[in-house]
């Protein structure tokens, strides 16, 4: 087989898997879900859970050499930019905050009403995720209607827990 023939039939692969994981990536929640659910599919789906959570899945290319320093690195400045290990789990903060919002320390309102508003920056000025990750996570990035599921979510959760 000639070289440029093996050059066409290599672009062709690459671009079938990236549409097949762009397609499996980018879903946008069932309109009948809770809203909490759309939220929990929008931030797994997106990717926000794997750096800004304590142990998450590592996709596939953690095991990739030169790409699973960069993951760990990034992984790192993501916990310590926004641990949301305990904001985007439902059967723990989610839940609390809702039924025994009261009970909240004031502490702990600060600290939620701080991570909802670095939230609601990052999904408005379209920071995250990074270039770097959605080169490898076609169609990770949140899109318009996602960002507005998102939005909303924080907003209710912020009326919440505000006095």
């Amino acid at each position: 087989m000639k070289t440029g023939t093996k050059v066409i039939i290599g672009i062709m692969l690459t671009v079938t898997v990236a549409l097949i994981t762009f397609r499996a990536i980018d879903h946008e929640p069932v309109n009948t879900l809770p809203l909490e659910k759309k939220v929990e599919a929008i931030a797994g789906n997106s990717g926000c859970t794997i750096c800004h959570s304590k142990g998450q899945k590592l996709p596939w290319y953690s095991n990739v050499p030169l790409l699973n320093g960069k993951l760990k690195k990034d992984i790192k400045k993501g916990l310590e930019a926004a641990d949301l290990s305990d904001l985007y789990r439902f059967d723990k903060l989610a839940k609390s905050v809702k039924d025994s919002s009261a009970l909240l320390l004031i502490r702990d309102r600060e600290e939620i009403l701080k991570k909802l508003s670095g939230i609601d920056r990052v999904l408005e000025d379209h920071s995250m995720p990074p270039i770097s990750f959605t080169i490898l996570r076609p169609g990770s990035a949140v899109n318009a209607k996602e960002r507005e599921i998102m939005l909303q979510w924080n907003s209710i959760r912020r009326n919440e827990i505000q006095f």
